[in-house]
Parts: structure tokens; sequence; C-alpha cells
């Protein structure tokens, strides 16, 4: 992918003339192309963190889209530059020899900072969320510089092609709405908290199941977390909802990552999912006693592995779950 000549065609529109709106759109469009990678957090192996940590990305022949805070920074100085934009890295404070950065740029006699991990705006974009680190480091100019985003996110808005059908795949106000129906036929009907636990529990695989625009784990991930947390199914007497990271056993570059989530709902026996690539979107889907002791034999998360176990040994069998339902 030539990143460098799409900037600069998009770029080269009248509508793009002030510097503002040419760093939201590069922000935007880093955001949207790159994703976190979940490897650095989990691994023990220093030389891939590493490499991980250092990767560098060619702005005119992009081929690795999984990054982090430096070489999205890195990414981000060099697209900035391409206009003479003043921009440099910065360092947090940190004992750590990976020290989280992020990227001050200079506009219009103010300094605006860019960072694309730190609360996931590199996925909230994909999502069509607002940003929350695309920020204004001069608060005496704050409304000045909310007015220019306004302004600036209409003119890219403008611009976009194959924008996200938003009936289809939702978005934060879609969603919603959607438990607000959900909730209401529920109560409706006299549905108990069980059934409608569950019930939004398929409502949330259906989601999953129905996007292909999210093909990297972070972004399935963040959405995923993201839709366990609207639907409050975490927040009830006694329910429980754990997704975790796995990756397999045998990748040494620990680029097969599944997730297997545990559900919990009162003294009832445990059910676990999975959300794994199929082709090249993840899908999420129940699983058997059986295979979920295999999975969790083949792949391996250090922070929940001997709980998960514990917990598969305790399923029922979902042929017999069906009889006695």
């Amino acid at each position: 992918m030539n990143m460098k000549d799409m900037i600069l065609n998009e770029l080269s529109k009248d509508d793009y003339k002030d510097d503002f709106v040419k760093i939201r759109y590069i922000y935007l469009i880093v955001c949207n192309t790159f994703t976190y990678d979940m490897r650095f957090i989990y691994t023990n192996n220093q030389d891939l963190k590493n490499e991980i940590y250092n990767k560098d990305v060619k702005l005119d022949n992009v081929e690795d889209y999984e990054i982090v805070c430096y070489s999205f920074a890195k990414v981000l100085c060099e697209a900035l530059s391409l206009y003479g934009l003043e921009a440099k890295i910065e360092r947090e404070k940190s004992d750590s020899d990976f020290k989280h950065v992020y990227v001050i740029v200079k506009c219009n006699g103010s300094f605006i900072k860019l960072d694309p991990t730190k609360r996931h705006d590199s996925t909230r974009v994909k999502l069509n969320s607002s940003t929350l680190d695309f920020t204004n480091l001069d608060s005496s100019r704050q409304e000045y510089f909310d007015d220019k985003l306004k302004e600036a996110d209409s003119i890219i808005n403008s611009n976009r092609k194959n924008k996200v059908d938003i009936e289809v795949y939702y978005n934060d106000e879609k969603i919603t709405e959607l438990i607000n129906v959900i909730e209401d036929n529920a109560r409706k009907r006299k549905t108990s908290d069980c059934e409608l636990f569950f019930e939004k529990l398929g409502y949330i695989t259906g989601l999953v199941n129905v996007r292909d625009d999210l093909k990297r784990y972070d972004d399935m991930d963040y959405y995923y977390s993201y839709l366990i947390r609207k639907f409050n199914l975490n927040k009830g007497k006694n329910q429980y909802v754990k997704p975790g990271i796995f990756f397999k056993n045998d990748d040494k570059t620990m680029k097969d990552i599944i997730n297997i989530t545990l559900v919990e709902y009162k003294k009832f026996p445990p059910r676990f999912y999975v959300m794994k690539k199929v082709d090249e979107n993840y899908k999420i889907r129940e699983l058997e006693k059986d295979e979920t002791i295999e999975l969790l034999k083949e792949y391996n998360c250090p922070i929940v592995q001997y709980y998960f176990e514990e917990r598969a040994a305790k399923m029922i069998d979902n042929r017999i779950r069906r009889i006695i339902k």
C-alpha cells in the first residue's frame, strides 16, 4: 500500500488548504490504516518486543499494519513532514526501555497532541467514534480548537469514500437504541433475567459476526469488549463475562491469536465462546465442552489459563443442555 501517494492525492483537493485540516486528515487516516500490535503487551521475549517496538514502516510501501506507539509516531511525523509541519516525538517518563510516545505538532501558533494508542483512537476511528487523544495543549484557545475540529471533521466526512453503513454495523447511538428495544420487549414478554442475559449475549455474537471491516485482532477485541460493557453484561449480581486473549503454544511469533470468553450466570454451568479468524474475518461461536478443553491445551494465556481450565471442567455438554433446557 502506497500511503504517501494516498495522502498527497487526497490533500491536493481545495478543501484541504488549511493546515489544521491536513493534520486532522493525516491523524484519521493513520488511525484508520494501522492497528495496535497486541503481542507487544503479552510477550516476554525481549528480542520480539524490541522488534515490534522499533518496527520500520515505509510510508510509500506499507506491508505491516500492526504496530505500536513508536511506529505510529514515526508514521505521523513522516506524513506531516510532507507539508512542512513541525512535528516531534515526545516520550512519557518511565523506567521502561519501551516508553510510551506520542506526537506534538505545531499549527497556527498552537500545539496539538496526537496519540493514536493511549486510549484506542486507532480503533475508535474505525468504529466512527469520537477521538480522545487528538487534543489541544493550549487551554486558552480551547474554544477555537473545538470549532476548528468540527469544521475539519465536516470537510473530511464530506470527502470520504466507502462510508460505513451504520444501519448494518451500528454506531454508539444505534447500539443504545437496540438495547432499549431489547429491554422494552423483554419487559413486555416478562422475560426472566436469565433469558434476557443470554438474549443480549446472542445479539453481541451477531453484531461481531456481521462485521467484515475489522480484520485485525485488536480492532475486533476492542469492539467485542465495548459491546460487553455497553450491554452491561458484567453489571448484574453473579453474572460474569470474561474475554481472554490466547496465543498458540507452538507459535513463537505469537501471530496466531484467538479470544476465548468465559460466561457464567449465577449457579448455571459455565459456557465458553471462541472468537477467531474464519477466512479474513473474526467470527464468534459457542464451544462444546471437549472443544473448549482442547483449545485450552492448544492455546495459552498466562493470566487466566488455570481458572479457565478449572471452569471448563465444570461445563455441561451443549447437547445435554439443549435437551434439559
